[in-house]
């Protein structure tokens, strides 16, 4: 989840992962 602060787009990969 703390990639998604970083990476905006990553959000979906980080829920996914």
């Amino acid at each position: 989840m703390s990639n998604s602060k970083m990476c905006p787009l990553g959000t979906l990969q980080g829920l996914s992962s």
